[in-house]
């Protein structure tokens, strides 16, 4: 869950923010209702046919920012789970040792134990020196 925390974040405010740029919106729809509104009954037929054009808009835009965001954190969500199931695959891939990987286990384990050996001699060499 920790891991999800910072998109789900995320995802709060961007909604919060479209909620806010389609208030912004509609208060500017509702304000030209006003300004369209007029004695000739024809003109605000077409204005109220407007003002739900505006609306309707503006829902969609909404929908298809949402839709869009979601996309893309889904497309990366599962680009970050596929390279996880690789790594994790590669890592649990069953090791069979065999004679070459024995020997190169026993050569990588004896050049540790040389260099430890030697820093720890001049560890005390210091030391002695002192």
């Amino acid at each position: 869950m920790t891991t999800l925390r910072p998109y789900i974040t995320k995802n709060s405010k961007l909604k919060n923010d479209a909620q806010k740029e389609k208030q912004n919106i509609i208060i500017a729809i509702e304000s030209w209702k006003g300004l369209f509104q007029s004695s000739d009954s024809s003109q605000d037929i077409k204005a109220d046919e407007s003002i739900k054009s505006a609306k309707l808009f503006a829902d969609n835009f909404y929908f298809e920012c949402a839709v869009t965001r979601a996309s893309k954190q889904i497309v990366e969500n599962i680009k970050k789970a596929s390279k996880e199931a690789k790594r994790t695959e590669q890592m649990e891939t069953e090791f069979t040792p065999n004679e070459q990987s024995i020997h190169d286990m026993k050569f990588q384990s004896s050049a540790r134990l040389t260099r430890q050996e030697k820093q720890l001699n001049r560890s005390v060499e210091v030391s002695k020196a002192v």
